[in-house]
């Protein structure tokens, strides 16, 4: 489960890195909470 979720939280660094150009710093942080809220439950 972790490996899953690690492998789904890197899919979504790499989407928000490719989305936003400039300003990836917010949704970094809300990918990495969500990971962790993930990370927390399994």
């Amino acid at each position: 489960m972790l490996l899953v979720s690690f492998n789904w939280y890197l899919a979504i660094n790499n989407n928000v890195n490719m989305d936003t150009s400039g300003s990836d710093s917010s949704d970094g942080s809300d990918s990495f909470y969500l990971f962790y809220f993930i990370f927390r439950k399994s």
